[in-house]
């Protein structure tokens, strides 16, 4: 693994390792990059690329941000950035994080994707809440979903850390959440069999050991990527079964919410044929319910559905009146 280090001295601040795992990404790749080499603060940074042996131009990519490095040619305005690489087929994901976080050096741990990106004064405001809250093990805060090109589109929901609230949504978007080296030894690394939910089972397992000790950070930290062939929009199928799996391996049961997105996510497909709908909400929502249901599962589908319409009409109450 090629190893740049440039200034680095970190006996006096301190030192975050952020992990990016890649793989043919070099549309977005350098942008991810730029976002991490150009974070400016009294902190050093130990930044890793774990490539998953890419056959695009991602490697010539990596090898010119490391040149840049290495010949000063890049403005370092943080204390120090060690540059460091591997490209070689991984196990995907999951693998991939692993494998940074155990090389790691920092003592506070970043992950982001190679077509995310994070907020210029970002880690200096994660490096500070954690110094100023040494009991505090994860910091995550607000984010934005970006397109292809990289304009903001919306705002992700982030809100403070509820583990109960967990069991119905993912609250934390994965590029703003920074860890604790320690806490994460604690929780164990990400789930190398799942795929689209890894970071969603590794939050909920950071809440049950440490829910009191987890910050929402009311700023804006990061952008999410969000394009129709990214991980998360192209297996919307298997995102929704690794979520229901993860939820009924954490909270012991399905929450109604997912199985109601998941339908109404099939149904709402824009120029997706009816009965290419009633195919896939049968066969692949519904039979893969089978193994899910039960009836505390079954209650949440009902309470959830009598909210929904008591909310609508009240909604259209106040609609009327107010007109």
């Amino acid at each position: 693994m090629p190893d740049q280090i440039n200034n680095l001295n970190t006996s006096d601040c301190p030192l975050i390792s952020i992990i990016t795992p890649s793989f043919n990404q070099g549309e977005f790749i350098a942008a991810t990059i730029e976002s991490i080499i150009n974070q400016a603060g009294d902190f050093a940074i130990d930044y890793i690329i774990m490539d998953g042996g890419s056959t695009d131009n991602s490697v010539e990519i990596m090898k010119h941000y490391e040149g840049l490095l290495q010949r000063g040619e890049w403005p370092i305005a943080c204390k120090g950035i060690t540059f460091r690489w591997k490209s070689e087929k991984d196990g995907g994901q999951a693998d991939a994080v692993n494998k940074g976080f155990a090389i790691a050096r920092g003592e506070i741990l970043g992950w982001l994707n190679s077509d995310d990106t994070y907020l210029p004064g970002t880690v200096a405001k994660v490096v500070g809440h954690f110094i100023a809250n040494p009991d505090t093990v994860m910091v995550y805060g607000n984010a934005w979903f970006t397109d292809r090109n990289g304009t903001i589109t919306v705002k992700f929901r982030s809100e403070p850390f509820n583990l109960k609230r967990m069991a119905e949504r993912n609250i934390i978007c994965q590029p703003s959440a920074f860890l604790r080296r320690e806490a994460l030894q604690a929780v164990g690394a990400l789930d190398q069999n799942l795929h689209t939910c890894l970071d969603y089972d590794l939050w909920i397992r950071f809440g049950k050991v440490f829910e009191k000790r987890i910050d929402f950070l009311n700023d804006y930290l990061a952008t999410s990527r969000m394009y129709a062939d990214n991980k998360t929009l192209s297996l919307r199928g298997l995102t929704y079964h690794e979520t229901m799996l993860v939820a009924r391996r954490h909270f012991g049961y399905v929450p109604g919410v997912w199985i109601v997105h998941s339908i109404l996510e099939v149904i709402k497909a824009p120029d997706t044929p009816l009965q290419e709908k009633i195919s896939t909400i049968i066969g692949s929502r519904l039979g893969f319910l089978r193994y899910l249901l039960s009836p505390r599962t079954l209650l949440s589908v009902i309470l959830l559905l009598i909210r929904r319409l008591t909310k609508n009409k009240t909604d259209a109450d106040k609609s009327y009146k107010w007109n």
